[in-house]
């Protein structure tokens, strides 16, 4: 599916997102817009970690391995988001 910032309406830029449904409404044929200021948007990540765990998994010949991170979304105003939906 398509994404990605595709052209600007208004001054504000336009992203397509496979994530936003297509098929909302009665009629299953609306889409919803979501309008958000993203100055009002912090996101945070943690580096990259990675971990070997001492306990080995000698009968198949391996270890056991993991890598994460941690990240957080907070908006700093509720106003900041919007949707505009309907058939107007």
């Amino acid at each position: 599916a398509a994404q990605g910032v595709v052209g600007e309406m208004f001054g504000l830029p336009v992203v397509i997102d496979p994530n936003v449904p297509t098929n909302l409404g009665a009629g299953t044929n609306q889409d919803p817009i979501l309008i958000v200021k993203a100055d009002d948007s912090w996101l945070y990540e943690s580096s990259i970690r990675a971990e070997v765990f001492p306990q080995t998994y000698a009968s198949q010949n391996s270890l056991y391995a993991r890598v994460y991170n941690y990240m957080a979304l907070a908006h700093r105003l509720p106003q900041s988001v919007a949707v505009i939906n309907g058939t107007g």
